[in-house]
């Protein structure tokens, strides 16, 4: 079995972000149009990005029991 990532995608010349598992979803965060929006979308992206990977790690991992 793979365990799919969720990764930051930039989308129209690096405007678009997204945070996608490049299988089946992706998702749409925001536009970097201006320089700070594009850095508050990225911040937002990135903590986004750590969920969905922590989450699918944590649920795919087997349970020891002890």
């Amino acid at each position: 079995m793979t365990r799919k990532f969720w990764i930051i995608e930039k989308r129209k010349r690096q405007t678009e972000i997204f945070v996608t598992n490049r299988t089946t979803e992706s998702i749409f965060i925001g536009e970097g149009h201006n320089k700070k929006e594009y850095q508050r979308s990225m911040e937002l992206a990135k903590v986004i990005c750590d969920a969905l990977n922590h989450y699918e790690g944590k649920k795919k991992l087997p349970q020891l029991i002890t």
